[in-house]
């Protein structure tokens, strides 16, 4: 499976959402061990689920991309949402 597909799965797994994922990755980080490299790939949503695999762990909450910004905790995975935002 593609590397995009993969993170669609992944943010149906564990967000909820479903839509249509970009195929070009905005950029990668360095997990917090720093042992993986972790891809982002925008996705535009297009449905919420009512359930999903991961509900019981995860909590959802909608924000705009500069607030969500300041709740992230990897450093790297800042920097990439702020450059998409500069993109929107």
């Amino acid at each position: 499976m593609s590397a995009h597909r993969v993170a669609a799965r992944e943010a149906r797994e564990e967000a909820g959402v479903e839509g249509s994922i970009q195929k070009r990755s905005l950029g990668s980080f360095k997990d917090a061990g720093g042992k993986d490299r972790v891809v982002v790939y925008a996705l535009k949503v297009k449905k919420e689920l009512k359930r999903w695999l991961e509900q019981g762990e995860r909590k959802q909450k909608w924000l705009p991309i500069l607030k969500a910004t300041r709740k992230v905790d990897q450093k790297g995975l800042r920097a990439i949402m702020r450059q998409a935002a500069k993109a929107l």
